[in-house]
């Protein structure tokens, strides 16, 4: 059985049942997402034959779609999970720790090793220049994906992605993660 086969079960399954629900109360934001979603989850599995991911990114990246699926769908005391504050460590106006938080940090380091995997034959051994060359590649993807939840708020009359706080400390969460990520991905690629 291939590494990709159980994840990629795991995330259909999950997509499938976020689109019917999100179809059904009418989420155009969070259907736009499934789809973006999906559509990187695709290519990545793709692109593993080129680049053979570490089965954990794989995993991780599988971990990440159910994540960010139940953000949106599940709810706890009547607040949206990706709201939800799981540690009051910083209270208004930043509010940290939140869930959406805690996804942005795991997920950059998924996406760390990612790019740990596609760079490294090219980069041969990494020195700290290659490292935060690597960083902020990482970042780039997560600048991208502002951008894309950026226009949904363009696009629709009302998005539940924030304002400039949530932005930050979405970025600050993705710098977090990717430093992590590239470390590790440096050591296991």
């Amino acid at each position: 059985m291939n590494k990709e086969l159980i994840p990629s079960v795991i995330v259909g399954l999950v997509s499938l049942m976020s689109l019917i629900r999100f179809a059904l109360t009418k989420n155009w934001e969070f259907i736009f997402y499934v789809l973006a979603v999906m559509i990187f989850f695709y290519s990545v599995i793709r692109s593993d034959k080129i680049f053979n991911y570490p089965r954990i990114a794989i995993w991780g990246l599988a971990a990440w779609v159910v994540m960010h699926m139940a953000g949106g769908v599940v709810y706890i005391k009547g607040i949206r999970l990706y709201d939800f504050i799981l540690i009051s460590l910083v209270g208004e106006p930043y509010n940290i720790l939140k869930y959406d938080q805690l996804v942005h940090f795991f997920c950059y380091i998924v996406i760390g090793l990612l790019v740990c995997s596609i760079t490294k034959k090219y980069f041969g051994k990494m020195d700290g220049v290659k490292i935060i060359i690597l960083i902020l590649i990482v970042l780039g993807t997560g600048t991208f994906y502002e951008l894309l939840e950026f226009g949904t708020v363009v696009m629709l009359a009302s998005t539940g992605v924030g304002g400039y706080y949530n932005l930050i400390l979405d970025l600050f969460f993705d710098l977090i993660g990717a430093t992590i990520g590239v470390l590790i991905g440096k050591r296991i690629s």
